[in-house]
């Protein structure tokens, strides 16, 4: 059995955040685990250290801050 792309998060599932432009002007995809509630754990860069966040780095107007692309579950995550 192979990963599966998903469209609702599920604990475990592997999230793909959009591309941003970081500190250096690149392009920076991001990628972490939804740990369930609304929370993600992910690698700060400014921290250096893994970090739990909201799943989309919170809201602003309504609209996430930073939108998931994709979401991945493999049967061994359960």
């Amino acid at each position: 059995m192979s990963w599966k792309k998903i469209t609702r998060p599920r604990i475990g599932a592997v999230l793909v955040w959009e591309y941003i432009m970081d500190v250096d002007n690149e392009p920076h995809r991001h990628i972490g685990f939804y740990v369930g509630n609304q929370r993600a754990i992910s690698n700060s860069t400014k921290m250096r250290v893994p970090r739990l966040h909201h799943w989309t780095f919170g809201k602003a107007q309504g609209k996430a801050k930073r939108n998931v692309e994709a979401m991945y579950w493999h049967k061994k995550m359960e």
